[in-house]
């Protein structure tokens, strides 16, 4: 490894800990929306990546 690059490495991998770590909040977030708005058909559907056109 050449001098310098230990910091690239290290906001690499704060920058992958934050991205997964949003996602997966969000995730949750999203879920819990999603069902006490809509329902549990519809978090099925979007779960799926499918859209009910009802």
């Amino acid at each position: 490894m050449k001098p310098g690059e230990g910091t690239g490495v290290i906001l690499l991998a704060i920058n992958v800990f934050v991205l997964l770590g949003s996602y997966y909040l969000f995730k949750t977030v999203r879920e819990a929306l999603i069902l006490s708005e809509k329902g549990a058909e519809v978090k099925s559907y979007s779960g799926d990546g499918h859209f009910c056109c009802c």
